[in-house]
């Protein structure tokens, strides 16, 4: 486990949320590998990539935009205390991940999801970016997202990162917080996911012209 959650800690200073990102290709039928890439591909000129790539890589950024803007994930973060909020993005990044993970169970689809994640990541060419590739290796050695249907995974993924970047005490802390706004964030994510999924498919039309 403390691998696999190194490679949550590489995005630290990003959204961890790959789950989420991964579940959002899913249902817009594109590029997996490109929905985890946008994690570390940066710049505009993405004439290396593939099409199907380009367009994940700039769906995720919308994605990251759309959410980082959305008045119910500034709502979300003001339930963390005043000196753990300029954590608390990192903190939900990694919550949604729980809260999505549940839903799927709730709705008997991870099995099939999960199953068709590490089947596409398993099957598709290598790619030049390294920390994607590291990223690859662990979802598919170690494959992980099962266990974060329980809270769990969400206290160890944090304590992790805090552990490999000390001056992000205060994002362990933030466990606190999530628990003690459990049901009232997980609402949260039930409002809000549907409208960032729909959000998601119009700009994937658009995308692709």
């Amino acid at each position: 486990m403390i691998y696999v959650i190194k490679c949550y800690a590489l995005g630290a200073e990003r959204d961890v949320n790959y789950l989420a990102h991964l579940h959002l290709a899913y249902v817009t039928s594109t590029s997996l590998e490109g929905a985890l890439m946008g994690d570390f591909v940066k710049g505009k000129n993405l004439d290396a990539y593939s099409d199907e790539q380009r367009i994940a890589i700039r769906l995720h950024r919308k994605i990251d935009r759309f959410t980082e803007d959305s008045s119910v994930i500034q709502a979300a973060k003001r339930s963390f205390r005043s000196e753990n909020r300029r954590f608390s993005g990192i903190a939900l990044d990694v919550f949604w991940d729980h809260c999505l993970a549940l839903d799927l169970v709730e709705q008997g689809k991870i099995r099939h999801f999960l199953s068709f994640v590490y089947e596409t990541l398993e099957t598709k060419e290598p790619t030049f970016v390294t920390s994607f590739e590291e990223l690859r290796a662990a979802i598919l050695e170690y494959r992980w997202f099962e266990s974060f249907t329980e809270f769990a995974a969400v206290e160890r993924t944090l304590a992790r990162i805090t552990q490999r970047k000390p001056r992000m005490s205060h994002l362990l802390q933030c466990v606190g917080d999530l628990e003690e706004n459990y049901e009232a964030l997980k609402g949260r994510f039930v409002s809000f996911y549907p409208e960032l999924s729909g959000a998601s498919k119009q700009w994937v039309d658009e995308l692709r012209g």
